[in-house]
């Protein structure tokens, strides 16, 4: 499991609370949650929702548990990302696992200047003892 720490803030560093959060990413077996996705049975993680939705505090945190994203055919490991606040409407973007093998592949990683893949890039580290996690991300998104 991995806890993913999102913190977003403005160009001036200030805290973005009351943002809309959502993830959603493929399952352990590579295979998206979705009513247009068909698979045989067993094919799929029953066990994992594939999304997750929250809204960030008054010190622009918002918290998720999921899995370490996977890879899938022709894309690198990441976790689909949309924000929504009145202050700046709504942004989709990906996270990427930084220094995966995959991501030179990518074509959507392919296509960031080193900044952007700097800025979209989470680096996972091991969990502390007794949390349940394996995996733990902090991460700040600014929103220019």
């Amino acid at each position: 499991h991995l806890g993913l720490e999102l913190r977003l803030v403005d160009a001036r560093g200030r805290a973005l609370d009351a943002t809309e959060v959502e993830i959603w990413q493929c399952d352990t077996m590579a295979v998206y949650h979705h009513p247009g996705v068909r698979v045989a049975d067993g094919q799929r993680d029953a066990g994992f929702q594939g999304f997750g939705s929250a809204s960030s505090d008054a010190d622009g945190w918002v918290r998720f548990r999921t899995i370490r994203p996977v890879t899938y055919p022709g894309r690198t490991p990441h976790i689909h990302i949309k924000l929504r606040q009145a202050g700046f409407g709504e942004l989709s973007s990906q996270l990427f696992v930084a220094g995966d093998p995959g991501n030179p592949r990518d074509f959507l990683w392919r296509q960031l200047d080193a900044d952007g893949q700097a800025a979209m890039a989470m680096h996972l580290a091991p969990a502390s003892a007794g949390t349940g996690l394996r995996w733990q991300v902090r991460h700040t998104l600014v929103i220019a």
